[in-house]
């Protein structure tokens, strides 16, 4: 396929694209490289490859998500925490005033 000026001109417009001064021409040896490049491609017989999908041979597998212990105390668990204030984690503060919350 011979892609033309008038062929690179339709393009621009259908994709709402605007050329200036040598950029039409710049295009077209891009467009006619990227068109050859694709008709190679086609030429190549890959009627007896497999269709690959996925090349690592890995698999999704789906488990349903379960809760495996519902049974906690919450004092042994806030027991190594550095600062408790009531039932409230006291951490360094990231931004503002160090005391606040």
């Amino acid at each position: 396929m011979k892609i033309t000026e008038q062929t690179i001109k339709k393009v621009a417009e259908l994709s709402r694209l605007k050329f200036e001064g040598r950029q039409t021409t710049e295009f077209l040896a891009q467009f006619s490289s990227i068109i050859e490049f694709v008709n190679q491609i086609n030429a190549v017989d890959a009627k007896d490859i497999k269709v690959t999908y996925e090349v690592t041979g890995l698999k999704n597998i789906f488990r349903e998500d379960k809760i495996e212990c519902l049974d906690f105390d919450r004092g042994k668990l806030l027991i190594n925490t550095p600062i408790l204030e009531g039932t409230e984690i006291i951490v360094p503060a990231v931004f503002g005033e160090k005391n606040d919350k």
